[in-house]
């Protein structure tokens, strides 16, 4: 996984004096909210995403309530990989990987 160069921190917004760099994205008709700003993500993603460990870092990224939302849908591996990825790019992060 590499982090692409996009536009997303001109994209940050301002909320209630401070700035929110959250994105949100639209899966099988669920909506998911996911951290663009590396430096806010918790150790334990950081961790994962260095070792390679998409499931883990996802799970970390979305937190317990977003996790079992997406798990709601029955994924396979493959829905997981269009998951992830749809997800990383909304946050301007390449997997590296193609799903074709």
């Amino acid at each position: 996984m590499t982090t692409k160069k996009a536009p997303l921190e001109a994209e940050a917004k301002e909320l209630d004096g401070e700035t929110t760099t959250v994105r949100t994205f639209t899966y099988k008709g669920k909506d998911f909210s996911i951290e663009s700003d590396a430096e806010k993500w918790s150790l334990e993603a950081m961790l994962a995403y260095e070792d390679g460990k998409s499931i883990t870092v996802m799970r970390a990224l979305l937190g317990d309530d977003q996790w079992a939302k997406f798990m709601e849908t029955k994924p396979t591996n493959r829905d997981f990989a269009d998951f992830s990825e749809q997800a990383f790019n909304t946050i301007g992060v390449s997997t590296g990987e193609s799903t074709d």
